[in-house]
């Protein structure tokens, strides 16, 4: 029963760390300058924007949400699997314009056969999102559904994070200071988790999911499950950026 609990635990961290780091990742400017700060590579930091305990929370929620399908570079030549992902997801596998005969739901069934094998790098933020339940498989609503979870996100931060130390319960003091003793192990061989800016990001949206999901809180490992969530929907937001 243990261990049937803890899996579940687990995977509904899974849906919800990616809901988190879409927001804090893909719209945070804090983050998506410590990914142009070196080229491309993520392993800068970002400037600080100047808030409480070096926190990037100046989210800009003006900004646009993803687009139908990512940039591509323009020598970029996609392989048969590209474009059969391009097919069911509505692109041309070329640019972000829509392919009508898709239709505007995805076929779930068929996206969860073709992703079995792996998911081109291009492609695997938006399946992801939408294997996940975070993104709706119809693609009219998308870019609505993605800026409503992105500005629930930005409130949550001054609701549940940047507050008096004084104004947390014990309980959640205790949490916060497990939160900021794991998160600087996390992923040691990665130059990207000892970024302080991207530290302090997955600092925040791992305090946000535990406080707003009691029933499961934080346990050691989620810093971690966190980890290929943030890195790829970060890469995304770089795309949008114009970094691809």
């Amino acid at each position: 029963a243990t261990a049937t609990a803890t899996a579940t635990a687990t995977a509904t961290a899974a849906a919800a760390a990616t809901a988190a780091a879409m927001s804090a990742v893909a719209a945070d400017p804090g983050a998506s300058a410590a990914a142009a700060a070196n080229g491309g590579d993520v392993l800068a930091p970002g400037p600080s924007n100047g808030t409480a305990k070096g926190y990037a929370t100046d989210i800009d929620m003006d900004a646009p949400a993803s687009p139908s399908s990512p940039p591509l570079p323009a020598a970029y030549q996609p392989s048969y699997k590209d474009k059969r992902f391009g097919r069911l997801l509505g692109s041309n596998g070329h640019s972000s314009s829509v392919d009508a005969s898709a239709g505007d739901v995805v076929d779930l069934t068929e996206l969860k056969r073709l992703a079995w094998n792996g998911v081109p790098s291009r492609w695997r933020p938006m399946v992801w999102q939408m294997l996940l339940g975070y993104l709706p498989c119809n693609r009219t609503r998308r870019e609505q559904t993605l800026s409503r979870k992105r500005r629930e996100y930005a409130d949550a931060v001054p609701q549940y994070f940047d507050v008096p130390s004084n104004s947390r319960t014990r309980n959640e003091q205790k949490l916060l200071r497990q939160i900021l003793v794991d998160v600087p192990r996390t992923a040691p061989e990665v130059p990207l988790f000892h970024q302080a800016v991207i530290q302090r990001c997955l600092e925040r949206l791992l305090y946000i999911w535990a406080i707003r999901h009691p029933a499961s809180g934080y346990v050691q490992g989620m810093n971690d499950l966190a980890t290929p969530l943030f890195v790829v929907f970060l890469s995304s937001a770089f795309m949008e950026g114009g970094g691809a």
